[in-house]
Parts: C-alpha cells; structure tokens; sequence
C-alpha cells in the first residue's frame, strides 16, 4: 500500500481559498458535483473519529490525515494498549481527497451551487429534528413557516448545526478561511393541498443591504427534500448575471419576506436543477444563485435550515427586508474589518 510513516502532532496550517480567483475550466459533471464531496467528507470524517478514538484512550499521537478504514481498525484496537506513536497515512488517499476539495471548489465557482453533501448522521439529523419539532410546538406552524430568523442566539441545537466544525470545514474551502456567521432561518413548508404556497426565482444578496454583496448559504435539510414536498431549484450559472433588478409576485402566495421575484423573462426555468436532499445532507450556493422552490404537495412537511455565512470584509450598509441589522459573530479566523459590532458566543462552540 503506497504512503509513508508519519508523526503527526499537530493539524497542517489550512489553506485559504478563493473561487474568484478559480480558472474557468469546464464544468464537472452533475454527478460528480456532490459524490467527490462526499467521498472527501467521509475521509475527512474517518480522519477526526479515529483522532477522538485515540485521545480517549490517552495515545501519544493525535492523528489528523485520513486513513484506510481496514488500517484504522487496527489502529483502534493498538491504541487501547497504548502503544501507538505512529500510523500509516495512505498518501493516495491524501492526495485525492486535495484533488476532489479542488474539484468541487471548481464546480461553485462555475455552477454556484454543490448539493447531497453528507454531513449529520441519522441520530444526528434526528436528534436536531426532536429539537425543531418542539420548537414548533412552542412557536406555533404559522411562525416556524418563515418566521424563526436568527434562533441560533437562543436556541443552543440550531447553534450547534450553524457552528460545526464540518460544515464550517466545508464553507472555509469555499470562501477562506476567516468566516462569520450572517444569520440563520427556517423555511418550513407544511403540505399545501391546494398548490399555493412557493418561493418564487430570486437572489439572495438582493436584500441583504451588504456591500459587496457577497454571502454563502448552507440548506440542511431537517426532513427529506425532494420535487414533491417543494425542494430547492437552482439555475446552475446564473450566479455569474451579477445583482439582477426583483419585482413583485402577483402569482399564489410567495413566501418571500418582500414578496420578491426575478422578472420571467431573466429566467430559464428550462435548465432549473433540483436540489433533492436526506435528512442530515447539506446543498451550498452562493448568494447571488437564482433559486426558487415550488409548493409542497405531498403530505409531508419539509424543513431545512439555512445557515448564512460572510467573509469579514463583507459589510451591512442598510437594514435587510425586515427592517433590522444583522447580529454577525465571527466563528472561525480573524476580523480584522470590523464592519459589524462585536458580539458574544451565545453558546459554547461545539466539541
């Protein structure tokens, strides 16, 4: 097996990366789009269970590159002896993980989106769901439709998700590594028998009242999300048409906090791209990505939780749609901006 022996002891320094910055070669394809991601993600993940696993059981050695699942079995069942100072890193491994990282950074910045990203398990995912679903019952369905904005200040679960250090992980290979959290919203769409309720085409940034109107939005999806019970649709590209001029909706009842929409005729619904999701699976896409979502009309309701992020040259100029600024915290790197007053952790970072 190729590689080398290697002491680790401490994590390699991260790189910065910008998809401005990206060549334009052509786009990978629609399935590649999210299985190089969770194919990396997964490394990723063996790499931070077995570092877990071995610091409980007091080893010497903390590791942090990804490692074969057969190889690190063995490694579990060394360290309970306390022997383990070094492994075996499968340097193959390492390098496609950098190459599938580069890929997808590849595929935002030419389609603005990446989608079916594995990241909470299913007790995870489930335990998060428990959470929202008594949040529901206290808040009522009228306001948990799109109404809970900015909960992560006093609701310690959505903290968790919008802080974790896996999507956080994934959000610095796509903006840099110094990243602050905007904000965070429920889109809740409860069955619609009668086909009324959507979100219509729009972009994000548009109402923000941020200059430059850069921001990245990270949809976890609580329930399943699929064509039926309304999933997210994306135009793959149209992040590149720059800030387009919104109207107002005059069809059905548009969920949008403005009753915004992009003209029909700036808008190819023909080459719309369905942003189907599991429970626990994440899409990203940049705020400047058309999207809309049709009505739900299944018989199952379909949450997801978006999570906004910025980079701290990012600044808010005005008030957004609802009137009010928004409550940024800086959750990994440096501000060396600041553009926004400095606020506390609600909660500790997660472990």
């Amino acid at each position: 097996m190729p590689g080398s022996w290697i002491k680790k002891t401490r994590p390699a320094p991260r790189r910065s990366h910008s998809p401005a910055n990206l060549s334009s070669a052509p786009s990978p394809s629609i399935t590649r789009r999210w299985s190089n991601l969770n194919i990396a993600t997964s490394c990723a993940r063996r790499a931070s269970s077995l570092k877990k696993s071995l610091s409980a059981n007091n080893s010497s050695l903390i590791c942090i590159a990804p490692i074969t699942p057969s190889f690190a079995f063995v490694v579990r069942l060394v360290s309970l002896l306390g022997f383990v100072q070094y492994i075996y890193c499968d340097t193959a491994i390492q390098k496609m993980e950098r190459t599938m990282s580069q890929d997808n950074m590849q595929t935002y910045a030419e389609e603005g989106f990446l989608t079916q990203v594995d990241l909470f398990s299913e007790s995870e995912i489930g335990h998060f769901r428990a959470c929202f679903d008594a949040l529901e019952t206290r808040e009522g369905r009228e306001k948990c439709q799109i109404g809970l904005q900015a909960r992560h200040l006093d609701e310690e679960f959505i903290w968790q998700m919008a802080t974790d250090s896996r999507v956080i992980d994934v959000m610095q290979e796509l903006m840099g590594e110094n990243i602050m959290l905007l904000s965070t919203h429920f889109f809740c769409k409860y069955p619609d028998p009668e086909a009324k309720k959507f979100v219509a085409w729009h972009q994000d940034v548009t109402y923000w009242g941020l200059d430059p109107a850069e921001a990245h939005t990270a949809w976890v999806a609580i329930d399943d999300s699929d064509t039926e019970n309304g999933c997210m649709r994306v135009i793959p590209g149209s992040h590149k048409n720059g800030i387009v001029t919104h109207g107002e909706s005059k069809e059905g009842e548009n969920l949008l906090s403005v009753n915004q929409e992009i003209p029909d005729e700036l808008v190819d619904s023909s080459q719309a791209f369905d942003l189907e999701l599991k429970a626990g699976q994440l899409s990203i896409h940049d705020g400047q990505l058309y999207h809309a979502s049709n009505p739900n009309t299944s018989d199952r309701r379909r949450c997801g939780l978006t999570l906004r992020y910025i980079a701290p040259h990012v600044k808010q100029i005005e008030l957004n749609s609802l009137g009010t600024r928004y409550p940024t915290i800086l959750i990994r790197g440096e501000d060396r901006h600041k553009n926004f007053p400095e606020q506390s952790m609600p909660f500790a970072m997660p472990a």
